[in-house]
Order: structure tokens, then C-alpha cells, then sequence
């Protein structure tokens, strides 16, 4: 017994803490040295008032991400956001629904990316085609749908319920904050208390073993390419009650936004150490590092740059931290 509890102390503590806290570290770091540059060099980034205008312009992304996590959770991808905001975006601007009353046209529009979500899920976990090819077809096939009803003519103004969310405060607090808090938190409690989440953490770690032990692997990638949808319509609604304005244009970055800050925030394929606040971290550090560099003339180049280089970091730094 002495001899057991002596090699029990003898553990090293240094790999576990590594592991344990790993994935977190790199946004962590990054965010303590971009505030330190901001309150250097642009100390107008840190005031409180900016702040809550970047977590308002975050909050979008990291709802999108919340998404982006689960399904990549369970070693697939979601690449048809692009798509969906502009599927949402028409519906909402070009007229289609104006009859509708406020809750039904979001109602609406939310089933469509569920249903864009489901479909989805249906090809890459009943089908078994690749989540990449899937995905990605989908946004290209919204986007020509809305290019093709539109013919590249801007619709009008979103409706007063989109702007109201968009832009729009509760004792101080952007709206758009309070709906990303909101989905955190159920997303968090439903991986952490719920059947659907021991599961997804198991399709994560082995796939396949799942699969012989008799878990219902399809049911959980498909449910998750599902929920990727439903918030892709979410952050659609809140993104265009921000823009104010209908458009027929989206572009790339915002599937590359949501991987990065996705990987940045310790979440990866079949990992989810970093659970939703990860990601929710990544999510403002990549809002804030935008904001900060774009004040000395980033151009989007150099934003497809700088994107690049967190994903290889972030991917890197994972890697060791697994070690």
C-alpha cells in the first residue's frame, strides 16, 4: 500500500494540468496580449462602451460557432452558413413574407435553416457523403437560388423585428449579447447533462467503436449537422438586423471565421476540450484582433492571412497539448 501511494505522488502533475487547461491557453494568451497592445497603443478598444459594441458584433459569429462545435465535435464540418444567411436574408427583405407577423417570419425563417441543417445531416450520416462536399453544395445552391430570384437586385430594409435584435438594448446590454448568452448556456447544461451529450463526447473519441458498442451514431451526427443549422439562421437574423439592408452577396469568411474560432477556442475534429466557452472565446478574439488590426489599415488580404496563421497556431498547439 505505501509502495502504491508513494508512485500515486510520484504522478507527474504537469502533463494533467497541460491537458486539463491546454486548449483553453491559446485564446486565453491571445486575448491578454491583445488587450495589453490595445490599452497601449488603442486605448479607445478597452473602453467599456466599445466593448459592448464588439461582443454585439461577436455575438453572431459565436452563436455561428456554438454550431461549428458540435458538429465538428463528431468529426464532420458544416460549410453552409454562407448559404443560409442569404437564404434567410432574401426571405426576410425581398417581400416574400411581409404578410407575416414578426414571430412567424422568424419562426419561418428558423425552420428553413433547420430543415437546410437536416438535410444536411441526412447526406453526410445516413448517406455517408462527405460532410464537405455536402455542405458546401448546399450554401452554393442557396446562393444561386437567391441570385437567381434577386438577379443581383438588392431587396429593401429588414423588418423592424430583425433590427430590433440586431441593434437594439436591454438595460444597457445589446440584445444579440443576451440571445448568444442564452444559447451558450443551453448548449452547455444539454453536453454536460443530457444522454445526447455523453454520446457525442464518445462519437468524438472513437467513431467506429461507438458504432459497434451500439450508440446511435446517426442520430447524434445528424442531429448536430441539425442544431449547426438552426443556429446558422439564428446568427443569419441577427447578422442582417445589424446590416439593416437586404443583399445578395456573402462571403467566404464567414465559414472561415466560425472554423477558426471554433479551433482557436480548443474544440477540433472528435475534440471538444473546449467546450462552448472556448469557442465563445474565440469568437470575441477573433472580433476584437479584427477591430484592433483593421484601425491600422488591415485590408481583407491580410484578414485571410492573420485567419490562417491563428488556425495553424491553434491546430498546432492542440496537437502538443494531446501530447
Amino acid at each position: 500500500m505505501a509502495a502504491m501511494a508513494s508512485q500515486h505522488k510520484a504522478r507527474p502533475w504537469w502533463p494533467e494540468l497541460r491537458r486539463g487547461l491546454g486548449p483553453l491557453i491559446p485564446v486565453t494568451a491571445g486575448l491578454a496580449v491583445l488587450g495589453a497592445a490595445a490599452i497601449i497603443l488603442r486605448p479607445s478598444l478597452v473602453d467599456t462602451s466599445y466593448l459592448f459594441v464588439t461582443l454585439r458584433q461577436a455575438a453572431p459569429l459565436a452563436i455561428l460557432v456554438i454550431g461549428q462545435s458540435l458538429v465538428m465535435r463528431c468529426h464532420s464540418i458544416d460549410l453552409s452558413s454562407a448559404g443560409v444567411f442569404l437564404m434567410v436574408n432574401y426571405a426576410a427583405t425581398s417581400g416574400l413574407l411581409s404578410a407575416l407577423p414578426p414571430g412567424q417570419l422568424v419562426a419561418i425563417c428558423l425552420l428553413a435553416s433547420l430543415v437546410v441543417g437536416v438535410i444536411n445531416g441526412i447526406f453526410v450520416a445516413v448517406v455517408r457523403a462527405s460532410a464537405i462536399i455536402v455542405t458546401l453544395a448546399m450554401s452554393m445552391m442557396l446562393t444561386g437560388i437567391v441570385v437567381s430570384l434577386s438577379n443581383y437586385v438588392p431587396p429593401g430594409d429588414v423588418p423592424d423585428i430583425f433590427r430590433f435584435f440586431g441593434i437594439q438594448r436591454l438595460y444597457g446590454i445589446p440584445w444579440p449579447v443576451l440571445v448568444w448568452v442564452a444559447v451558450a448556456i443551453c448548449a452547455s447544461l444539454a453536453l454536460k447533462l443530457t444522454v445526447f451529450g455523453r454520446v457525442l463526447d464518445a462519437v468524438g473519441d472513437n467513431p467506429r467503436a461507438a458504432e459497434i458498442a451500439g450508440l446511435p451514431v446517426t442520430s447524434v451526427v445528424l442531429t448536430c449537422h441539425a442544431l449547426a443549422g438552426l443556429t446558422s439562421g439564428l446568427a443569419a437574423i441577427l447578422m442582417s438586423g445589424f446590416i439593416g439592408v437586404g443583399t445578395t452577396t456573402a462571403s467566404q469568411a464567414i465559414v472561415l471565421n466560425s472554423i477558426a474560432a471554433t479551433i482557436v477556442g480548443g474544440v477540433g475534429f472528435g475534440i471538444g476540450a473546449g467546450g462552448i466557452v472556448g469557442p465563445a472565446l474565440g469568437a470575441f478574439f477573433l472580433t476584437f484582433s479584427f477591430n484592433f488590426l483593421t484601425g491600422f489599415g488591415l485590408t481583407e488580404a491580410g484578414r485571410l492571412v492573420i485567419q490562417g496563421l491563428i488556425i495553424a497556431t491553434a491546430a498546432s498547439f492542440q496537437a502538443w497539448s494531446r501530447d
